[in-house]
């Protein structure tokens, strides 16, 4: 790369700081790079912010507001700018920079911090107004390609690996009690109902094997943001199914910190619906079993996991009879070989291979609403944002989150 070659991460949650973070470690002694926290009501707390990038890079990270971040980049014109959030606030900053025409020269890259197989059709649609976008496995640059082409996009396809799976594949370990570690999502499964037959299941797994440790592993705690939004925690229900005698109380142990803390156990195996958890759990070779009670398909981000042979319903879990997924799945799914890695060089293209830029009133690729709503996050980072949102959902029928 020329020396005067530069690149700005902005990160907007706990996932997406870590995957820059760790994009940004790879680029170390190749390209200069500067990372900031884009003000936003999804920002993470101080406490998610440190177990995704540790205490020192905590304590350095800058909170920097859009219009900030924007005059930065007019001063400092970078190479690219790696958009490390979701869609919606990819097309925000790419309308904004369209405006301009120094901003239409900018060029936006984007990705997803860990398993994105499943967002193709709009989200993809979305994410195309990137230059650039990283891929991490070769199933999901097979799939990315034919889907672009549809599309009629012209953004650019590269390769990388989840930088979380070298640090977790180096961990070292100890022997711990037996536990199942529960890893769950916020937006899946989406019905109260549906949530709830999770924490039964997972109580009659406890139930019938006593020497098990149960454990609900969470990522945020009241108050705190995430990359989705969760409309029925499961502390939240845990309570209710408890009051009504559905549950037994201290059945399932809740416990915060990172993923990683809790495969550090040799004998800590994992269930999830979809989480890229399932993909640290690999890493660092813990038995793993993704829950298919709710089908597979893109919708619930199980379909990734077709082939793998760890696909089984909830209950069917036996601690006794524990699984590991299947080479070939492993190959094309997140762990290919490191010299299939291009995104580095993919970014060297940018200067000259940046797409032509359309000043458009509102952009196509993302629903009004949506647009909106995001437009004030970023605008309004802060309490008043957060009512105006509300507001505006409240007018428009829809319920507030």
């Amino acid at each position: 790369m020329a020396r005067n070659q530069s690149v700005l991460f902005v990160a907007t949650t706990d996932s997406y700081l870590k995957w820059a973070q760790g994009l940004r470690s790879e680029l170390a002694g190749q390209i200069p790079s500067t990372l900031y926290m884009l003000k936003s009501l999804q920002n993470p707390s101080a406490r998610q912010t440190v177990i995704a990038v540790g205490q020192e890079q905590a304590a350095a990270l800058e909170r920097k507001h859009l219009f900030t971040v924007l005059r930065w980049i007019r001063r400092n014109k970078p190479t690219a700018v790696v958009v490390a959030a979701t869609s919606p606030a990819l097309v925000v900053m790419r309308w904004l920079l369209n405006f301009s025409s120094w901003g239409r020269a900018v060029a936006l890259v984007s990705g997803s911090p860990g398993i994105a197989y499943h967002l193709v059709g709009k989200p993809l649609k979305a994410r195309a107004e990137a230059d650039l976008i990283i891929v991490a496995s070769t199933r999901e640059l097979e799939r990315f390609t034919r889907a672009l082409e549809q599309l009629g996009s012209k953004s650019s396809l590269a390769l990388s690996t989840l930088p979380f799976l070298e640090s977790v594949r180096d961990s070292e370990k100890f022997s711990g009690p037996k536990t199942l570690v529960f890893a769950p999502q916020p937006d899946m499964p989406k019905s109260k109902q549906d949530r709830e037959r999770v924490l039964l299941s997972l109580n009659e797994i406890a139930s019938r094997e006593p020497d098990l440790k149960v454990v609900v592993k969470l990522r945020a705690i009241d108050g705190e943001a995430q990359t989705h939004y969760e409309s029925f925690s499961y502390p939240e229900l845990t309570s209710e199914l408890v009051a009504s005698g559905r549950l037994r109380a201290g059945r399932l142990e809740f416990v915060l910190g990172s993923i990683q803390e809790q495969l550090l156990n040799e004998n800590a195996s994992l269930m999830t619906l979809s989480s890229t958890a399932a993909l640290e759990a690999m890493a660092s070779g813990n038995p793993i079993q993704i829950i298919d009670d709710f089908g597979v398909s893109d919708e619930i981000a199980t379909s990734v996991f077709e082939g793998s042979e760890i696909l089984l319903p909830i209950l069917q879990f036996n601690s006794n009879e524990l699984r590991e997924p299947a080479d070939r799945w492993l190959t094309e799914n997140y762990f290919h070989p490191r010299e299939l890695n291009d995104w580095i060089e993919a970014l060297d293209q940018l200067s000259t291979t940046a797409m032509p830029k359309v000043r458009t009133l509102i952009p196509k690729s993302l629903g009004l609403s949506m647009f909106v709503g995001e437009l004030l996050r970023l605008v309004f980072p802060n309490a008043f944002g957060r009512s105006l949102i509300k507001l505006l959902k409240r007018i428009a029928g829809k319920e507030a989150g």
